[in-house]
């Protein structure tokens, strides 16, 4: 509740956890403006003149109008007293909302819309819409008029930003803001979002307002500190290659070129499993986290068909199921200590949190199944640096393997021109790199081989599922 007759409704993307809202929320109500934190609620894909996700329809903007309402008699507010303040999904629901003239706010704040003013060439799919056919889209030049609006874009979506701008800014006063931290691209709202959106409003209500400088002070702290802590990873990863056990003389054979042949050969047949196991998620009544479930189902069929092989085969010499024991590596203290480390670290920056994905308890069976294949993979790849005897060169081979894949299919996506998929892989990719290096850090501390690869599957599904889509 405010104190200066003034409101704001934040309406949240869809699948966020409402807690990465509080810091907006909190700036707003220090101004005096009274505050609701919306979420739009999981709808299934419905059925139309074409077959799309849910945003087809007018359900969204309509939940945004029963916002409206609620709010308006909770804290004794006019409507023509709201602003209204959207991120990604939400952001695409206010404006879709005022289109159709369900609301007319004193402003609205959209911090990079979900929208695109471009055909896709994967609009027929079920989950994916061809905004340039939906009428509310169409009409977006004429049907909002004089009206203040702030748009707020990060580096990737600025292009889709600035065509709406251009769009609806000859009836309205628009103003369109570039966040520039490229490194927080999928925080919900990062601290300069934040300053932004309070100074606009603040602003236009002739409010003054003074940033909360001992959070900012804060975030640039945790960032020193999260540099600092991939930098240690990163030379404890390079430390581990250049290790040497003098009794054993491990890290000694360049392995040979057919080796990796094969490997690259066996992304095949775990293509064809993974995509089996994806198809399968459609058909089980649980929201599905359709991101995270293509690249964990594609990566967990690799670790699958190299445990195959490295146990009922002579590949690699004939490795064989004793691969898969250790018997010096025995702690699981120390490794358990580091990812607890890891993860307060990912948690204090908000966007990589396994909660990111999950509004709804019944989502915990995606993250136990993800976990577990995804921990497949990385238990093959820490055996072949054990038992395989790699050298430097051998290693930083292994991984572009694993790697290889990721790279030449999102250069496949980008020139078809579908830049959204293309940079989930790109990022997967990095994520997976990523995880590799805290393998390392597990493996300095003699972290049992299990518990190592559950780690590292567990963070990895953090991160996909940080920025996944989900189909609610």
């Amino acid at each position: 509740q405010g104190t200066k007759g003034e409101g704001a409704i934040l309406v949240a993307d869809k699948g966020q956890d409402m807690t990465y809202y509080l810091n907006m929320a909190q700036a707003l109500n220090k101004q005096g403006y009274s505050v609701m934190i919306y979420d739009l609620p999981g709808q299934g894909r419905s059925q139309g003149a074409y077959s799309t996700s849910f945003y087809e329809d007018n359900s969204s903007a309509m939940q945004v109008y029963s916002a409206m309402l609620a709010f308006s008699q909770l804290c004794k507010l006019p409507p023509a007293n709201i602003h209204y303040i959207g991120h990604g999904y939400g952001a695409r629901a206010i404006l879709q909302a005022c289109s159709v003239d369900y609301i007319d706010p004193v402003s609205i704040t959209l911090i990079n819309p979900e929208i695109s003013f471009k055909s896709s060439v994967l609009a027929k799919l079920p989950v994916i819409a061809d905004d340039t056919k939906l009428e509310w889209v169409k009409n977006l030049g004429t049907s909002i008029s004089g009206m203040d609006i702030h748009i707020i874009s990060n580096p990737s979506k600025f292009d889709t930003s600035k065509q709406l701008s251009d769009i609806i800014k000859t009836n309205n006063n628009v103003t369109l803001d570039k966040d520039l931290i490229i490194i927080e691209p999928f925080a919900p709202l990062s601290k300069n979002i934040i300053n932004s959106t309070v100074s606009y409003l603040c602003n236009l209500s002739s409010f003054n307002y003074q940033p909360n400088l001992t959070i900012i002070m804060i975030y640039n702290t945790m960032l020193v500190a999260m540099l600092v802590f991939i930098f240690l990873i990163a030379w404890s990863f390079l430390s581990s290659l250049r290790y040497r056990d003098k009794t054993a003389g491990e890290y000694k054979n360049e392995l040979s070129l057919n080796f990796y042949l094969y490997k690259l050969m066996f992304w095949v047949p775990a293509a064809v499993l993974g995509a089996i196991g994806f198809s399968i998620g459609f058909l089980i009544p649980i929201g599905y986290p359709v991101q995270a479930a293509l690249i964990s189902f594609g990566f967990g069929a690799y670790g699958i068909v190299m445990l195959f092989m490295y146990i009922y085969s002579n590949f690699a010499n004939d490795a064989g199921a004793g691969m898969f024991k250790d018997e010096q590596r025995t702690n699981w203290i120390g490794g358990i200590l580091c990812f607890i480390a890891l993860f307060v670290m990912l948690k204090m920056f908000g966007h990589f949190s396994l909660y990111y994905m999950f509004p709804f308890g019944q989502r915990w069976v995606w993250f136990i199944v993800f976990s577990v294949a995804n921990s497949i993979t990385f238990l093959i790849i820490d055996r072949e640096y054990a038992v395989l005897n790699a050298d430097r060169k051998s290693k930083v081979k292994i991984v572009l393997v694993v790697l290889l894949p990721f790279i030449l299919a999102s250069i496949l996506l980008l020139i078809m021109g579908i830049a959204i998929l293309a940079m989930t892989l790109i990022i997967a990719a990095l994520s997976i790199f990523l995880t590799i290096l805290f393998g390392r850090v597990l493996q300095a501390l003699d972290t049992q081989i299990i518990v190592a690869a559950g780690l590292q599957g567990i963070i990895l599904t953090m991160l996909l599922l940080s920025f996944g889509i989900a189909i609610a």
